[in-house]
């Protein structure tokens, strides 16, 4: 052995590396590398432990795998040191983190979907999903960063449409019920979709605690209340002596609603915000009643409308279709 190499086994060492590692290496055997270290004055450990620092050439394949995608379990892997050297090492080069997915990242997506709310597809998935999406954001890191959405069976098609907006790659979960398949669901693991949506305000348990919107447009903001509409909004009827009574109802905080209001205000739209009479909590009706007042708001939230629940939108065509039947005046449709 020269100097140079018995320099290389002690540095190598004292980085970390087993006398196995360093072995390997070099192509001899670890009671070799165990001589020269002992001959060198070097305490041998008693068991290895991974490389606590980056050489100069590890730190510019971390920063080339990092900004490549890789997670930092996956580059501690492959340049063999622990995730916490390489956490450290991106804050000691000045790495702008990327949001945490956690561990069961397994499929991908568009991650950058819900960073900036400017068409309907992404103004509309985001009101679907303060309606009747989950999002869960652990402070554990080691806990996945997730946005699930739950749906009956009778509205797989919105799954998949959310699937392919979203360009998820992973599979749709069907759930049975007294032997019957009866929901389906997917799970959507990431750090960034989560964290854009709580700049939405769409936060974890939002179904008591949802505050109005915001950071979207005013000309896309219809789009939105679409999505939380076909999420937890409805469109009833009612017979009468001729022409029967549409009506709609809403769910939401008081928060929501009352911003909700102020936006159907300006339109002219009439409607009343009353508690929900089953439970004490934070959960309260948007109602509207009444045929013209019904057709302003399904006007307004279907105007230019690509992206919606399809058995929704067949009651607000069927619904025209009536009016039109009876010749309802003094409201321009649409057309829908």
């Amino acid at each position: 052995m020269d100097n140079n190499e018995i320099k290389n086994f002690v540095s190598l060492y004292k980085r970390g590396f087993s006398t196995y590692g360093i072995a390997k290496k070099y192509d001899t055997n670890p009671q070799s590398i165990r001589y020269w270290l002992i001959k060198n004055d070097i305490e041998l450990r008693r068991k290895w432990t991974k490389p606590n620092y980056l050489t100069e050439k590890e730190e510019l394949k971390l920063i080339k795998l990092y900004k490549s995608g890789y997670s930092s379990m996956k580059i501690a892997k492959e340049i063999g040191v622990s995730q916490s050297t390489i956490m450290r090492h991106l804050v000691k080069l000045d790495i702008k983190r990327r949001p945490a997915n956690g561990p069961g990242r397994k499929n991908n997506c568009n991650d950058v979907f819900f960073e900036n709310i400017n068409n309907q597809k992404n103004a509309y998935w985001a009101g679907f999903i303060a309606a009747d999406g989950c999002v869960n954001q652990p402070k554990d890191f080691r806990k996945s960063r997730l946005l699930r959405i739950d749906l009956a069976i009778k509205d797989l098609n919105q799954i998949k449409k959310i699937k392919k907006d979203i360009k998820f790659s992973g599979k749709i979960n069907f759930h049975n019920r007294k032997g019957k398949i009866s929901s389906c669901s997917i799970n959507i693991v990431s750090g960034k979709l989560c964290n854009d949506l709580g700049n939405l305000n769409i936060t974890e348990r939002k179904s008591l605690t949802l505050k109005p919107v915001r950071n979207i447009p005013n000309k896309i903001l219809h789009h939105f209340y679409r999505g939380y509409f076909d999420g937890d909004g409805s469109i009833g009827f009612s017979k009468d002596k001729w022409r029967g009574q549409y009506s709609i109802t809403i769910v939401g905080t008081k928060e929501f609603l009352n911003a909700m209001g102020t936006i159907l205000k300006k339109l002219n739209i009439k409607f009343v915000i009353k508690h929900h009479p089953r439970t004490n909590k934070n959960t309260w009706l948007l109602l509207i009643s009444g045929n013209r007042q019904v057709l302003k708001f399904t006007n307004f939230i279907y105007k230019d409308a690509s992206t919606f629940l399809k058995r929704k939108h067949s009651i607000y065509k069927k619904m025209l279709k009536h009016f039109r039947k009876y010749n309802l005046g003094g409201i321009i449709t649409n057309g829908k």
